[in-house]
């Protein structure tokens, strides 16, 4: 049987690049603190991480769901970046 799910809000801010993690090992190391913590996964926050994150997630056994932004209406200036973002990571 599956264990129940644990999971956590995770916002993707880094200490010294914002969403952009500082070294490599950055994402396993915050991924296994969450662990000993106790959470199995994570909800991904309203931004396009980074794809070492979701790599570090497989290698450890950690559940990352991805939860791309989203808005009202047609795509406007103040949702542009967010929507280009969006559209390369499904189209790559």
């Amino acid at each position: 049987p599956m264990p129940p799910l644990r999971l956590a809000l995770h916002q993707g801010l880094c200490p010294t690049g914002l969403w952009k993690a500082p070294r490599a090992s950055h994402h396993s190391d915050e991924i296994r603190a969450a662990m000993r913590l106790g959470f199995n996964g994570v909800r991904c926050h309203q931004a396009v991480f980074e794809p070492a994150f979701f790599e570090a997630a497989d290698r450890l056994g950690f559940l990352a769901i991805a939860e791309y932004p989203d808005w009202v209406g047609r795509p406007s200036q103040r949702c542009g970046p967010a929507y280009s973002q969006w559209r390369d990571r499904l189209l790559s």
